[in-house]
């Protein structure tokens, strides 16, 4: 069954992008009633509008926030490798994030419809068994999905202070053929006087995010817990091995 592809916007400032979206995709373009002119289909109810294209098995590219796109499907969710493709466009076409259905081809559409580079990251833990997703996905079986659903870059992100990043980022680098990039966590939260604390500082990073470079990380950055001073000692960091 081929994908039918539905570009909408909400808003009056969004038709412009959502428009030329359509346009260029040669799909039809529906717009909130009120508040869009020369659409193809008008809609009352964004929420009910959203959810009943994706029940409908549409692949939905929104012009709007992200928030009301996962709103209004979050409740249908069934199977990452089932569900429609779901993207996000910011209503100056200036930043486009496929949501839902990289398996579906959400990426590679994200791709045709910007020149954005796609990154396709995951979360990992480190169990009796190694590195696996919480849902069983190995740092190899990652790399690979990441790439055949069509991304730029491999990442991952969050779940980990920046030591174990190191061990992750060598398997990730076994396997992948795209450009991997590390986004780590300031350690793991700790509760300390009643206060969620992560205490791996800037210079304890640094030590492990030239690990990181060295064997071959393309792009480094801080998640949970890392702070502007972080920030600026990895850029630092990064610099000096430029």
């Amino acid at each position: 069954m081929a994908v039918k592809v539905i570009v909408l916007a909400l808003s009056k400032s969004g038709e412009t992008t959502a428009r030329n979206l359509a346009k260029k995709l040669n799909v039809p373009f529906h717009g909130r009633i009120e508040r869009v002119s020369n659409a193809d289909v008008y809609f009352s109810n964004s929420l009910e509008h959203i959810r009943d294209l994706f029940l409908a098995r549409n692949t939905v590219i929104g012009v709007c926030a992200s928030g009301i796109l996962i709103r209004a499907v979050a409740p249908f969710l069934s199977d990452k490798k089932l569900d429609p493709a779901i993207i996000s466009v910011a209503e100056d076409g200036s930043v486009v994030v496929p949501l839902l259905g990289g398996h579906y081809g959400a990426n590679r559409l994200a791709k045709e419809i910007s020149n954005i580079p796609v990154i396709g990251s995951m979360v990992f833990d480190k169990g009796p068994r190694g590195f696996f997703t919480m849902m069983g996905v190995s740092p190899e079986n990652a790399a690979n999905q990441i790439f055949d659903a069509g991304a730029d870059i491999v990442a991952t992100n969050c779940g980990n202070g920046s030591e174990k990043m190191v061990d992750l980022a060598k398997e990730l680098m076994e396997y992948s053929k795209l450009p991997l990039m590390v986004v780590s966590n300031a350690g793991i939260p700790k509760l300390k006087n009643k206060k969620v604390i992560y205490d791996e500082t800037p210079e304890y990073m640094c030590e492990n995010f030239q690990k990181l470079l060295d064997v071959g990380v393309s792009i480094l950055g801080g998640c949970c817990g890392t702070t502007f001073n972080h920030i600026n000692k990895f850029s630092n960091l990064i610099n000096e091995n430029n």
